[in-house]
Parts: structure tokens; sequence; C-alpha cells
């Protein structure tokens, strides 16, 4: 009985979890998400991959667990930068073969650095037979000198519009992962936009880019 009240789907796709993993510092090879098939996960979501291998930021980029104290909260922090082995990698016969031995869903996540390796990945994990979904990360903070798309709305438009007219387009339940949003006004407008488009689902939320601690018994300061 409780194993069924976990139950959900997403998009059209049972879960036998209504939790999985986001994708995220521990994912990027499929060893990693091999870990994740043997869970308890619902679903297997990839690293977000980029259209070629990349190395992401410089070494330390992720602290497992931030301790703020005993009162606090406990959490991780990182600034990946999008390490991955590329989308071809995450897509290969070899890598899906593998994980279709946990009979789970295995979701694709794209993050390209311009709408042009967005395009071409997608076209990519459309024609790929054996995944289940694909995501289509909008929301990294982490990447120097590129913006968040999510919180340029005239972009996301733009790239909604590119992406779902791509052939193939439907083949499989594409969703969106979005940054968070602080003003009411934001939810509105993006809402406005993503309904415009046949996108079949909503990842929220992505990591907050940045915060700030403060010490309550220094009263010092210091950004996460």
């Amino acid at each position: 009985e409780t194993k069924k009240m976990l139950e959900t789907s997403v998009a059209g796709i049972s879960l036998k979890c209504c939790l999985y993993n986001a994708s995220g510092p521990r994912t990027g090879s499929i060893e990693a998400l091999a870990k994740i098939g043997s869970s308890k996960s619902g679903a297997i979501l990839s690293k977000s991959a980029t259209l070629v291998k990349q190395d992401g930021n410089q070494l330390p980029r992720f602290i497992n667990q931030v301790n703020l104290g005993d009162d606090y909260s406990q959490g991780s922090i990182n600034s990946e930068g999008l390490p991955n082995l590329g989308i071809d990698y995450y897509i290969s016969a070899e890598s899906i073969d593998t994980l279709k031995a946990y009979q789970k869903p295995y979701i694709i996540s794209l993050s390209g650095i311009k709408l042009a390796d967005n395009i071409i990945m997608l076209e990519k994990a459309l024609e790929t037979p054996g995944i289940s979904a694909i995501e289509l990360n909008l929301a990294c903070p982490n990447i120097p000198g590129k913006p968040i798309i999510g919180y340029d709305f005239e972009q996301l438009e733009t790239v909604l519009a590119a992406i779902t007219t791509v052939e193939s387009f439907g083949r499989y339940p594409l969703g969106i992962k979005l940054p968070p949003y602080f003003d009411v006004s934001h939810f509105h407008k993006v809402a406005e936009i993503i309904i415009k488009y046949p996108i079949t689902y909503v990842v929220t939320i992505n990591t907050i880019g940045n915060a700030l601690f403060v010490d309550a018994e220094t009263e010092s300061e210091g950004f996460l």
C-alpha cells in the first residue's frame, strides 16, 4: 500500500516513486547514473549535456555538506559550470543499454551554450530510441559570462519558439527547467510565455544563483 502511495506520473510517464534525482553534480557518468538506477529513485535523469564535452569550472566547485550550525538546516553548494561528457555520451546505445537494466524512465537533460546547440542536441535526442523524456535546462546559474535564459523573458520565448518547430518535436515529452522567481509578476509572465507552446511539463527550481549568509553571533557576512 505504501508503494502505491508513492507512485505518480510525469508527462504521462509512470513512476513507481514520486522522487527522482536532479541533474546535478553526481549525474555526470553512466556509473553515477547506474547508482541512481539501483536506488529507489522513480526515474534516472542525466547530467545536463552540452553539444561537446565540457570540463566545467575550476575545482573546488562542490561542497557536499554546508555546516551552518546545529540550529540551522544543512545543505550543499556547488558552482559546477556544467561539466559533462557531451550529448553523444548520454544518448549512446551503450549508455542506454546499461541503464535499461534498471527498468526506469531515462530522461535526457540538455543545456546548450547557445540556441543552435540546443536545437542540434534536441534533434539528436528525438531520434534516439530508449529514452523517456527530454528536459531542457534554461536555468543554469554557474556559467561565467552566460546569463540565465529563464530570467530573460524575450530570450526564453525565442528559445521555445525555435525548439518547438524542430522536426520530430513531440516524439518524446519535453519539459523545461526554470530558475527560482521571486516576484509574482515574474510567475505570471513566464506562465504566459510557456502556455503558448507545447511544453509537456515544468521542472522547478534550479540552484539559487547566490546567497548571503549572516553569522548571528559575529554579525559577519559572506556570499555563498
